[in-house]
């Protein structure tokens, strides 16, 4: 174990001059280190109960007492999202939920770009929000429950930088990754889905553009049958364009993975039908031809992931571990 852990979260922030109520505040985020330093992001509990925040803790692997963190301002704004954190060199990118009760914008239904230090900062180049946030709040209908993902769009002269954001509003939105825009600054929106987001999305290189995997049943999928994996294609130019690249017949609620034999060829979408026809399922990436469907496994819960090494999938389950070889 490392000198200074564990670490009690709460007396290290107070130490530094933070409230954080354990009670309060629930971590079901994945854990992201860069540089040696450890982010933990945090939501509430089922119930949106308590005081709860939603907050970033950064704590040096070999200085715990170099503690910091960043907090949403007004009530509630969790970072529900299961792949936590998106990282691109030092910076980290995330989304937040609704707040409760906020008249005047808090941080929450936002993207946030933070700085290592997490350092809060005003510039509306750090953060993006709909325009709706507002209303979003009421309906619950938060980017909170998704993690942004950062995109190197292909263009003609190199790369656009983008963010990705998906939203229990049904819709994704482009970003400029160098300039969020603040309240209503986003590039490119589009209504993708049929249901509300939750997932965690799998980028993946195709075509002329990137494309993004994510459970949910896509807008322009069709609207019977097990439609529950949607692929969208994104492509650089003046407007941005974002289009359904293919849906997959899956039931369930598991999360997106995407393999590769060199890293960008011969891809394969694999997603767990987790509480639904829970069997793995893997998909050509470029077109969606279904590869593989496995027998039912025993134990599989939502937004549950697989774990890849050189040739095998693992997929963890109540009591057992399931192995498949690819």
């Amino acid at each position: 174990m490392l000198p200074g852990f564990p670490l009690d979260v709460a007396d290290a922030l107070r130490a530094n001059g933070h409230s954080f109520i354990p009670r309060d505040q629930n971590q079901r985020a994945a854990v992201t280190i860069i540089d040696g330093t450890l982010y933990v992001a945090y939501s509430g509990h089922f119930g949106d109960c308590g005081d709860y925040r939603g907050w970033v803790v950064g704590v040096p692997l070999r200085e715990t007492n170099k503690i910091a963190g960043w907090a949403t301002r007004a009530r509630g704004g969790g970072i529900w999202a299961a792949g936590g954190i998106s990282a691109v060199g030092r910076e980290l990118f995330f989304a937040t939920g609704n707040t409760l009760g906020a008249r005047a914008f808090g941080d929450g239904e936002a993207v946030i770009r933070l700085a290592p230090d997490l350092r809060r900062s005003e510039d509306p180049r750090d953060f993006f929000a709909p325009s709706d946030w507002h209303s979003l709040d009421d309906r619950d209908a938060d980017l909170g429950g998704s993690r942004p993902v950062p995109l190197d769009v292909p263009r003609a002269n190199g790369t656009q930088a983008l963010i990705l954001a998906l939203g229990k509003d049904r819709k994704a939105y482009l970003l400029d990754r160098n300039n969020l825009g603040g309240i209503g600054g986003e590039l490119a929106e589009a209504t993708v889905a049929q249901s509300v987001i939750i997932t965690a999305p799998a980028v993946y290189p195709g075509g002329d553009g990137l494309l993004v995997a994510f459970q949910a049943s896509g807008a322009h999928c069709p609207k019977y049958g097990d439609n529950g994996l949607a692929v969208l294609q994104a492509k650089a130019g003046s407007p941005l364009a974002m289009t359904t690249a293919w849906c997959g017949a899956v039931r369930g609620r598991g999360s997106v993975m995407v393999t590769t034999t060199d890293g960008h060829s011969n891809p394969v979408v694999w997603m767990l039908g987790a509480e639904g026809d829970n069997r793995l399922h893997g998909f050509k990436g470029d077109t969606g031809e279904e590869l593989f469907a496995s027998e039912p496994l025993a134990g599989l819960r939502r937004f549950q992931t697989l774990i890849a090494t050189q040739d095998r999938l693992y997929v963890g389950a109540d009591g057992r571990v399931y192995a498949f070889v690819f």
